[in-house]
């Protein structure tokens, strides 16, 4: 399954999509080319990043945008709170959406780390999504709740299973970090190394957010071209009961141009190269040469023939047992040999 496709439109009984961007790379190219590209009826509600900022200059008319991003607690002359007036519209949505040829709907929320900090309570904003979800899976269409977060401590539960069965999670990661596990973990991208020893090395790795910042933003950066490059490794997984695996995790490319494959990526073309390079077989030694080094079936037949003089002949049970080691000393005449107790005096 390609990534486009994956992206493009809402999937029967798939009703969720999160995109999770890193401390090192940002997902926010990523919501932009989907709203931008969205073909279907698509609410989009800026809770951190301006609408401008998501929607570029060829953006769907499909696109109704609700800029909630004044909507600030303790700030904002709106006394109605920011998990109520999204419940409120999208419930009006989908009143007016109802009609049975009104096709498929997306509810696409900027940053799910801003409404946690709106709310200030993870179980809330777990109950608010869980009814946001719930209005979604009931529309007769396919539809789906697309969220954008930075790590957030919500988005733990948002990945079990009890909050929906099937998922699909982007997360975005700098390509520095492939660069990092080629170089000093000696582990490359699949195919060129196992997808179990990959993922037992690039899981954790990835996990430890100062390691990648460091990578990038550090005192001395590994390459300073992958700073300023726009590409990004995307980690893909796939939850579905339809999938004979049940999970599915892949890693696929983002640059300008949008998805491709990891080796069309520039930062990554060099390890790509150099391990087919090193997987090249070796040239046969035996080739070109002025003498033949092979030898005829009926040569290797008596090459094996031959007995070996050092090889010992029999079975082990036919051998004569051989006598254990026994250690023989003879006294010095300064050794003290007493054979009486030297503690016999003592009352024990």
């Amino acid at each position: 399954m390609t990534l486009s496709s994956l992206l493009d439109a809402p999937r029967p009984n798939s009703p969720f999509l999160l995109l999770q961007s890193s401390t090192a790379q940002s997902a926010v190219p990523l919501l932009r080319d989907f709203v931008s590209r969205a073909r279907c009826c698509t609410v989009l509600f800026c809770c951190l990043y301006p609408p401008n900022a998501l929607l570029n200059a060829c953006a769907s008319s499909n696109v109704e945008v609700h800029d909630r991003i004044a909507c600030v607690p303790g700030y904002s002359n709106d006394d109605s709170h920011l998990k109520n007036d999204i419940i409120f519209t999208v419930k009006s949505i989908l009143t007016l959406h109802a009609e049975p040829d009104s096709g498929p709907l997306n509810v696409v929320i900027d940053s799910l780390d801003t409404i946690n900090e709106d709310i200030g309570s993870v179980s809330a904003t777990y109950k608010f999504l869980c009814e946001l979800l719930g209005l979604i899976r009931a529309r007769s269409h396919p539809s789906q709740l697309v969220l954008h977060s930075l790590p957030c401590p919500v988005l733990r539960s948002l990945i079990q299973p009890s909050f929906s069965s099937t998922i699909r999670l982007v997360k975005t990661h700098p390509v520095a970090l492939l660069v990092h596990l080629a170089r000093s973990y000696s582990s490359p991208p699949p195919p060129m190394t196992a997808e179990s020893a990959f993922w037992g090395v690039f899981l954790p790795l990835s996990e430890r957010m100062d390691e990648s910042e460091r990578l990038l933003f550090g005192p001395s950066p590994d390459d300073e071209e992958l700073l300023m490059s726009s590409e990004m490794v995307l980690e893909v997984l796939i939850r579905s009961t339809h999938r004979s695996k049940g999970v599915e995790r892949t890693l696929k490319g983002w640059t300008v141009n949008g998805p491709c494959e990891l080796p069309a990526m520039s930062g990554l073309k060099h390890i790509f190269h150099k391990q087919m390079m090193i997987s090249e077989e070796a040239p046969d030694p035996t080739q070109n040469v002025s003498f033949n080094l092979n030898l005829t079936p009926s040569q290797q037949k008596s090459r094996a023939e031959v007995p070996l003089p050092y090889a010992h002949e029999g079975s082990p049970a036919s051998r004569k047992p051989q006598p254990s080691s026994v250690i023989i000393y003879d006294p010095d005449s300064a050794d003290d040999f007493d054979d009486d107790d030297p503690d016999e005096d003592l009352d024990i």
